[in-house]
This record gives C-alpha cells, structure tokens and sequence, in this order.
C-alpha cells in the first residue's frame, strides 16, 4: 500500500513520455506539501536537460497534425457501457472495426418489431366501435 503513490507517479510519467510529440514540458516546482520522486527529481536535476529560458525554439520540427489527433465523439449507450462490459470486446469492435454478429441486431430488432406489433394490437383491441 505504502508504494500506491510511487507507482501512480510512474505510470503519470509513462504517459507523458509516450503521448508526447514534439515536446514535453516537464515543471520543475517546489513549494510547501508538494513531494517529487526521487527518480524524477535525479532525471530533472540533470545537466543535459535544457530549460525554459534557454530553449531555442528554432530546433523545433515543426508540427504534424496525425489524424487520429481529432477528437472522437463517445456516447454512453454504444461506448461506456459497451467498454464496461467488456473492453477486449468493445477494442475488437471499435478500435479494428469488426462488426458484431448478426444474431444480435436480429434479436434485437426481432424483440422490438414484437413489442410494436403487441402495442398496436392493444390500441386496436382498446379503440371504442364507430
């Protein structure tokens, strides 16, 4: 329990390691109740690494826009719930696009094609005589 804090620290820098593109901005902070880990405050310690008012921004490469990089509408019916159930299944689905078997849309639209037709056989059975 006593390591929770240190693995969530390296799985925060894995993150930023791995998304990161063209640059990565690493603060260096320090005030009162804020702790940096040993291994980030040994990499941000050393020599090799260039600051803020030093960096020269000419060496950036510039920019390339991925298209991945546009954001993707998530809806909580088709994603959430879907993820939640089972995330290899809805990685499978979305992520590679295969398309799920047809016995569920048949069953699907099977049980709502019923619930219609048992609805307007009761509207009918309710109608008062003209």
């Amino acid at each position: 329990m006593n390591k929770i804090p240190e693995f969530d620290m390296m799985r925060l820098f894995y993150v930023a390691l791995s998304r990161a593109k063209n640059l990565l901005v690493i603060p260096h902070w320090s005030s009162q109740g804020n702790y940096v880990s040993q291994p980030l405050r040994s990499l941000l310690e050393e020599d090799d690494i260039a600051r803020i008012p030093g960096f020269d921004m000419s060496t950036m490469p510039e920019a390339k826009l991925d298209k991945d990089d546009q954001p993707k509408n998530y809806s909580y019916t088709a994603d959430y719930l879907n993820y939640k159930k089972c995330p290899r299944q809805y990685m499978i689905f979305r992520k590679y696009g295969f398309v799920p078997s047809r016995s569920q849309t048949m069953f699907f639209g099977n049980l709502v094609h019923r619930t219609l037709e048992d609805l307007h056989h009761h509207l009918i059975a309710e109608r008062s005589p003209a």
